[in-house]
């Protein structure tokens, strides 16, 4: 017996959302749930696409609630959890620059033709990425905010973040630690 178009009262009666009742959801919770994750997070960006996430999450899965509370017990616990996975994430960044930095990585004007080269090889990683990573990842690099980066390639935010993340494991693999820094510092700079 439904309660109404957004919750089930069991577990037999689970149904694919339609698009009416996840519109009536995003609607209801969208503002209020990026305002919860921007006092977590404290940017604007980062908060609306955590909470995107967690839509996304409830829309791929067919997630249902057996009432209002659940429900909402599900949308701010699952933002908070991402908000302080991004924050903990963010913190080993910021961690790992400092001891990369940190490590004598300065470079000298006596060494200007290792700097071009410890470059040109970055950006050679950088082309070897899938066609669609590495277009993700230089839009990023200039600055492009993700749902930018999603408009102009035509594609959902979730495959932006997606194709970001996947260059990033990619590029660590293959880039040493000076490289490594020099990407950071830069994307640090940008995003």
């Amino acid at each position: 017996m439904k309660t109404n178009s957004l919750i089930y009262l069991t577990q037999e009666e689970r149904l694919p959302w339609s698009e009416d009742s996840f519109r009536m959801l995003y609607k209801r919770y969208y503002k209020a749930l990026t305002m919860y994750a921007l006092n977590l997070i404290e940017d604007m960006t980062i908060a609306e696409d955590l909470v995107q996430d967690v839509f996304f999450t409830i829309l791929e899965k067919e997630v249902t609630f057996i009432n209002e509370k659940t429900l909402h017990v599900y949308l701010y616990t699952s933002v908070h959890h991402r908000a302080l996975n991004y924050n903990k994430h963010r913190e080993v960044e910021i961690r790992h620059i400092k001891i990369l930095s940190e490590n004598d990585f300065d470079i000298e004007e006596d060494e200007i033709y290792a700097r071009e080269d410890i470059y040109r090889q970055l950006f050679e990683a950088i082309d070897q990425l899938p066609v669609r990573q590495r277009e993700v990842f230089i839009s990023a690099m200039e600055g492009k905010k993700n749902r930018e980066i999603a408009e102009a390639l035509g594609i959902s935010i979730f495959t932006v973040k997606v194709q970001k993340q996947k260059a990033l494991k990619s590029l660590r693999k293959k880039l040493s630690d000076k490289q490594w820094l020099l990407l950071m510092n830069f994307m640090m700079v940008m995003g």
